[in-house]
């Protein structure tokens, strides 16, 4: 099974690099924890970014 990314309409498949991560990462929960970590950081670290360039 592959996975879907909302908001896309690509199929991610088995030799596609998004499957090969997304399989990594449900076996390995550290790494899992980590990923979404960065994730989090950045969007927050975006957002911030964004609102300080409207505010101005």
């Amino acid at each position: 099974m592959g996975y879907k990314i909302q908001r896309r309409k690509i199929n991610y498949q088995a030799g596609h690099i998004i499957k090969k991560l997304g399989d990594f990462l449900l076996k390995n929960k550290e790494f899992f924890d980590l990923f979404i970590k960065i994730i989090i950081d950045e969007k927050k670290s975006l957002m911030e970014t964004n609102v300080k360039i409207f505010s101005r």
